[in-house]
């Protein structure tokens, strides 16, 4: 249960059971180690692999320790704390964003797991999630609790929501093929759909911005390649941003891209079209 979808836009998770957790093999190792994150086991070593591969963080509970097995994503109250990851005490602010059993906070969203509810050799069946949430909330959690993890790192950031599902399915595929595990449940909380961003991208504005000339062609050949879904018209180009591009915003923002894969040394040396400013030596300006 998602109790404000301004704060938490997805939340994405699967029961799965029958898991071995044992000793990552050595290509998960060794990636891990070559990103600088310390291998656990097999099963906390896929979320991390997962979320460096794809940028969205992920987090599993042991089913058995959940205090139901429900969840939900609200605000903290008044005198609450949680025993998290590492066995730190936090004593949670109102503008805390917690994950909750029960009513019993399990893990401060998008930063931590909760202790009481975390995974061991003896775990054999977990809730597997992965969330986007509000980044300037997150962020202000963060930093409030001085909690800086390789997830808020990244959900301090925007990401579109879904990123959610990529991540979920590719780690489900590696818990499957490393962990013997076999899926029981979905379950996929997303209150207010995002809508896929769609941009036209001009000629004109191309190549004034680009000092040089580029045909909508061209473009559009660049833009496909990104993973851009291009239309072409006589003059310009509607195109739909892929989810992971969330950087991109606007018009230019697109003949950026272009120009960056069609080469900044395309752009043609020009002279000053008016003499430089005559330098003014008075005090007055020293």
């Amino acid at each position: 249960k998602i109790t404000d979808p301004k704060l938490c836009f997805r939340f994405n998770s699967a029961h799965l059971s029958n898991i071995t957790v044992q000793k990552s093999p050595s290509w998960l190792i060794d990636r891990l180690e070559a990103y600088g994150i310390k291998t656990i086991n097999s099963l906390v070593d896929i979320t991390n692999f997962v979320m460096v591969e794809y940028g969205q963080p992920l987090h599993a509970f042991d089913f058995q320790k959940l205090p139901a097995k429900e969840l939900t994503v609200r605000l903290a109250q008044k005198n609450e704390n949680i025993v998290v990851l590492g066995n730190k005490k936090i004593q949670l602010h109102l503008d805390d964003l917690i994950i909750t059993s029960k009513g019993m906070p399990v893990a401060l969203a998008g930063i931590i797991g909760g202790e009481e509810t975390s995974i061991d050799q003896n775990t054999t069946e977990i809730l597997l999630e992965a969330a986007t949430y509000n980044q300037a909330n997150i962020r202000r959690t963060s930093i409030r609790h001085s909690l800086r993890t390789e997830a808020s790192t990244r959900l301090e950031k925007f990401l579109h929501p879904k990123s959610t599902e990529v991540a979920l399915l590719r780690s489900i595929e590696l818990l499957k093929e490393i962990c013997g595990a076999k899926v029981v449940d979905f379950n996929d909380q997303y209150p207010k759909k995002w809508k896929e961003k769609t941009l036209t991208l001009s000629e004109d504005r191309l190549n004034l911005l680009a000092g040089f000339q580029i045909t909508i062609k061209e473009a559009s050949l660049v833009l496909k390649k990104l993973g851009f879904t291009v239309t072409s018209k006589l003059h310009s180009l509607e195109t739909q941003v892929p989810y992971f591009r969330t950087d991109i915003e606007q018009e230019d923002d697109l003949i950026e891209e272009v120009i960056r894969i069609v080469g900044y040394d395309q752009i043609p040396n020009t002279s000053l079209s008016n003499p430089q400013i005559k330098f003014n030596d008075s005090p007055v300006f020293v």
